[in-house]
């Protein structure tokens, strides 16, 4: 992190897993090539999530300074309508993600709640015993027959492999509430209230986050504009062609 008192400052909410990472390397680049230092506050290496928890991150690497960009990717962006309270004249980002949760597959509508049970959170702790190699073949299987990902087989395998390590070191409790929250959360009143000028960033055909939920947060947020990518997968939706879109909105 480098966030020197001569540089502006933006803050990053960081997504779930590698697909979220992968968005995160080209964003922290960008915005260091434009002169930015950046924060991103760690809220999955905790025993618990909620919201006060990276609420308490944020304020803890900020201090008494105000970032001048705060963007959200996927879950992050789930994550900041009620953090943008505290920042009314930062400029915010919401990158592949939406008021709430909306997966296009009906697998993992139905799949999901079931990990914020007593029952479930009893299954991921069996799962998490699994030997790695056999959770990712696990994982490979089903996460690219339910998704669209336009990823080489190297980058697939790599990215696979960290959400596996991402998986088996958080705990079963961590594990509940972030399942809980991602699956009760809808921010569509505080979104209506939110100050800031904003630019929406969304895949055209985003599996997980999809362009329809990117259209609503334009609907909802008053000072908000909207920026497609064309892109199949989620961890592919900042890209070099939307770059001139975010320049204008920061020089704004």
């Amino acid at each position: 992190m480098d966030m020197t008192n001569t540089k502006p400052c933006a803050l990053i909410l960081h997504g779930w897993g590698r697909e979220a990472g992968r968005q995160q390397t080209a964003l922290i680049a960008y915005l260091s090539s434009r002169g930015y230092g950046v924060c991103v506050p760690q809220f999955c290496n905790t025993d618990r999530f909620s919201i006060e928890e990276v609420r308490h991150a944020v304020i803890q690497s900020f201090h008494e300074r105000v970032p001048g960009i705060i963007v959200g990717i996927s879950l992050g962006g789930l994550i900041l309508p009620p953090l943008a309270t505290l920042f009314p004249q930062s400029k915010l980002i919401f990158l592949a993600t939406g008021p709430r949760l909306a997966f296009q597959n009906w697998v993992l509508r139905k799949a999901l709640p079931f990990f914020g049970t007593a029952t479930g959170s009893s299954v991921f702790s069996l799962l998490r015993k699994v030997p790695f190699d056999l959770f990712l073949s696990v994982y490979m299987f089903f996460g690219t027959r339910l998704v669209s990902i336009e990823r080489s087989p190297d980058d697939l395998l790599h990215d696979m492999a960290e959400n596996v390590k991402v998986l088996k070191d958080i705990t079963p409790q961590f594990q509940r509430d972030i399942v809980r929250f991602v699956t009760s959360v809808d921010n569509a009143d505080s979104l209506r209230k939110l100050p800031n000028k904003t630019l929406i960033i969304s895949g055209s055909h985003d599996p997980l986050m999809p362009l329809a939920l990117g259209q609503e947060l334009h609907r909802l947020i008053p000072d908000s504009k909207l920026c497609i990518t064309q892109t199949r997968d989620h961890a592919t939706v900042f890209l070099e062609s939307v770059y001139p879109h975010v320049d204008a909105f920061l020089k704004d």
